[in-house]
């Protein structure tokens, strides 16, 4: 709904609201409206809302009026500075901010962005207090995957919801991605347009090589979402008996769409599956594309897909611990196959925002592990 003959109640309701499970719950509620009108109410309100209000009325206003700012959400001082971008009032135009280097072809990067493709708690809430429970992946109006709450102690699922997904600015960043031998602040300024398209933050940014696999639907049983099961070991030797695995089947467990993923699981402090969610249907290919691409990377070319990713580590029901690192796929799917295809690690440019993995340093070996070592490998 716009500009709501609710919005001001909802606004005034804000300011008086004695608990803070009501204040989250209205600032949901003017997010499903989009009544951007209530921006400049809720940037006064941002002045003056106690310190544990900040974030969720700052994700209102994010959805409702972008860009938000691109802030450390890990700084002693972030809860403040984030109160002051907004009640300040001024919008940056979306870009690159800067860029800088945070090892072999692993780039630090701040940028605005639109929120274009963009996380979000959508309602209606579901579980009581928690009004920002479920959380999907958004491109533009459409919705392209429910995902995980950022509950610690609930698995990681995944489930695709579009079956017509928009490409992400495929010709704009094409003739970066065409031959990406290594990542430099020029490759990632080729990037630009994409970007802008992101909510604005603060991105690790990794030139990636990975072996992949595709798994469809008929292959549910070899999906990592469902392999996991196999390497749940309990702390408690007793919760075994008390776990109800009959939901643990392939068909529950698949996340509606054929995927691309990593065979073997990355050693980390826990052992990390690696999977690469599509944006389009990868069940059927252009064939006349794919021989392109295999020819480009026979001719010694080095072509590169893009993607967002992040890492959930959890704790699941507080009793065992599992680690996912999740790619949605922004543009390069033929890109992928053709590596596939040729028998070949996958190269893809891993756009990770550091306030959706946790924890960072995880995040950072990693990304360490799957980089490109050298230029021109």
């Amino acid at each position: 709904m716009k500009q709501s003959r609710y919005t001001n109640h909802i606004v005034r309701a804000l300011a008086t609201a004695d608990e803070d499970a009501a204040f989250d719950h209205l600032t949901v509620a003017l997010e499903s409206m989009g009544d951007s009108t209530a921006s400049a109410e809720l940037r006064r309100l941002m002045a003056t809302v106690s310190p544990n209000r900040v974030r969720s009325l700052a994700i209102t206003l994010e959805a409702l009026d972008p860009p938000g700012p691109a802030l450390d959400w890990q700084h002693p001082e972030y809860t403040e500075r984030l109160r002051r971008w907004w009640a300040d009032g001024t919008h940056p135009e979306p870009g690159i901010v800067d860029v800088e280097s945070h090892g072999a072809n692993i780039l630090h990067v701040r940028s605005h962005g639109t929120g274009r493709i963009r996380f979000a708690y959508p309602a209606p809430f579901q579980k009581g207090n928690w009004a920002r429970w479920s959380k999907v992946l958004y491109a533009g109006d459409r919705l392209l995957y429910r995902l995980s709450s950022d509950c610690p102690t609930c698995e990681t699922v995944l489930s695709w919801c579009s079956a017509d997904a928009p490409r992400a600015e495929a010709d704009v960043v094409g003739k970066t991605l065409s031959d990406l031998p290594t990542l430099t602040p020029s490759c990632v300024a080729g990037l630009g347009p994409l970007l802008r398209q992101l909510a604005s933050g603060l991105f690790l940014t990794a030139l990636c090589e990975l072996t992949l696999e595709r798994v469809d639907a008929q292959q549910a049983v070899r999906s990592w979402y469902f392999r996991r099961m196999e390497h749940r070991l309990p702390d408690d030797p007793a919760w075994d008996e008390e776990y109800d695995s009959s939901q643990d089947t392939p068909e529950n467990c698949w996340p509606r769409t054929s995927h691309f993923q990593h065979p073997e699981r990355i050693a980390a402090e826990i052992p990390t599956a690696v999977t690469l969610l599509p944006t389009q249907d990868i069940d059927v290919f252009d064939e006349a594309v794919l021989d392109e691409r295999r020819q480009a990377i026979r001719d010694g070319m080095r072509p590169a897909a893009v993607g967002i990713g992040w890492l959930e580590s959890r704790c699941v029901t507080g009793s065992y611990s599992e680690s996912f690192f999740q790619v949605v796929v922004l543009d390069g799917h033929h890109t992928l196959e053709a590596w596939r295809r040729e028998g070949l690690p996958a190269r893809i440019v891993l756009l990770c925002p550091l306030n959706r993995s946790w924890p960072h340093e995880e995040l950072e070996r990693i990304l360490g592990q799957l980089t490109v070592k050298r230029s021109g490998d």
